[in-house]
């Protein structure tokens, strides 16, 4: 680890802490260096005489990628020479990418082209259940994604805006691609999910292929192509839209809007359901076009 200072100009090394082991990410965090080494996470406090020293570590992870949040479910204490663990995803991932959403919700990339949310369930009744990162949602990708970071590309102006989300996370990917994740209400998610399921009967991909299928070459299996799948398992999506494809409805005539929108149940502000119109639902997917 170099730690280097920018003066007149020039980049100035200042000091060098060898490890044993691949730096995969460094954060500063209250003041200090976090970062995961190899499967150790480890803090360095910086000293008078300008040299990083060792404060604490927490081993036993096979990737480990820093979060840059003072709400890490791995918090440092000082003068502690291990960390304690406040919670833990028991799944084997190699992880490319980690985000913080709040304090109980955590976004993560693996190298399968998966993404996925973990949630620790702060009111728990017990030490171990409150110590268990649960699976909320799984989406597949297809994209190596190794950066998260909370922002937005738009200009958000809430006095014009009725968009149904909150916050977002961008991440990129080794491609280039440059994509959102970003929160709905649960009312919110099961109208999207309603028209995501209507727009996959409607909508036929090049080749006439359907879009919640995929061959894998490799097995030459058919699989659930969003489904959240590795090496050792394979699951169902779950706890994303695709909003890609929610944002091809604005794509179609107005003959095969009405027919996705047929049927379609939507709040009418009251608490009571009502029939959507086709302008209603171009309205709610342009809003959502203008997040990003």
């Amino acid at each position: 680890v170099v730690t280097v200072c920018y003066s007149t100009g020039k980049l100035q090394t200042v000091a060098e802490k060898e490890v044993k082991g691949a730096v995969y990410s460094m954060v500063e965090f209250n003041g200090k260096l976090l970062a995961s080494i190899n499967s150790t996470v480890r803090l360095y406090e910086w000293t008078a005489e300008k040299e990083l020293r060792t404060e604490c570590n927490h081993y036993n992870n096979i990737i480990y990628r820093v979060l840059a949040a003072t709400s890490d479910p791995v918090t440092p204490q000082p003068h502690n020479p291990t960390t304690p663990q406040i919670a833990r995803d028991f799944n084997p991932n190699w992880m490319s990418a980690v985000e913080i959403l709040d304090d109980d919700n955590f976004l993560g990339a693996e190298n399968a082209f998966n993404l996925f949310v973990c949630q620790k369930d702060s009111a728990a009744t017990t030490d171990e259940e409150r110590q268990h990162l649960q699976e909320v949602g799984v989406f597949h990708l297809g994209e190596f994604v190794n950066v998260f970071c909370h922002g937005s590309l738009v200009m958000q102006n809430l006095g014009e805006s009725s968009s149904p989300t909150q916050g977002s996370v961008l991440f990129g990917t080794v491609n280039g691609m440059i994509g959102l994740v970003t929160s709905l209400s649960e009312g919110w998610y099961s109208l999207l999910m309603d028209l995501q399921n209507r727009l996959n009967k409607v909508i036929k991909s090049v080749g006439k292929i359907e879009h919640t299928t995929w061959l894998a070459w490799c097995s030459l299996t058919r699989l659930t192509w969003r489904s959240f799948h590795t090496e050792r398992k394979t699951e169902p999506a779950a706890g994303f839209v695709d909003g890609d494809l929610i944002e091809s409805f604005l794509d179609l005539g107005r003959t095969k809007m009405q027919e996705v929108v047929s049927g379609l149940q939507i709040d009418d502000g009251s608490g009571m359901k009502r029939e959507a119109t086709v302008d209603e639902v171009i309205k709610i997917v342009e809003e959502l076009t203008r997040i990003h």
